[in-house]
């Protein structure tokens, strides 16, 4: 009787300390792809920081564009009256 609630007991072990390897096996993996992430952000910051200001940029000028063709869209809709 000992031996065999030993024995379940021993096979219960293994298999918590199983699983617990292997959810400190899948947060390493995490913590490695995280830093692997951060550097690859940190080298994309210049190309990243570029492409903002030339959004930005962009932003305006079709703001004035939109400007431009509404002054347009009026002298067109006046003209056709």
């Amino acid at each position: 009787m000992y031996k065999i609630i030993l024995k379940e007991k021993q096979n219960e072990s293994r298999f918590s300390i199983s699983r617990l390897q292997n959810g400190l096996d899948k947060l390493l993996d995490a913590n490695k792809a995280v830093e692997e992430m951060g550097v690859t952000l940190s080298r994309m910051q210049p190309e990243l920081e570029k492409a903002s200001e030339e959004t930005e940029k962009l932003m305006i000028k079709l703001t004035a564009d939109k400007a431009s063709a509404e002054e347009v869209q009026k002298v067109v809709s006046v003209e056709k009256k």
